[in-house]
């Protein structure tokens, strides 16, 4: 039977990349959304509206 680790015990490195995560996510939905909001209303661009948000979502 596996123990959960002990919240203590939990590396610098793990921790780091937690709080990166838990920023890139919302991050990448944002960015994405603003990028595909762009491309469609101000450069009227539809292929590239719909790649950003792909992308945006991907991302998260």
């Amino acid at each position: 039977m596996t123990q959960a680790p002990d919240p203590q015990k939990i590396s610098l490195g793990e921790q780091i990349a937690d709080i990166v995560i838990k920023v890139i996510k919302p991050g990448g939905v944002t960015g994405g959304s603003l990028g595909a909001i762009w491309f469609l209303f101000v450069e009227s661009d539809i292929p590239k509206a719909i790649a950003s948000a792909v992308i945006g979502v991907m991302l998260s």
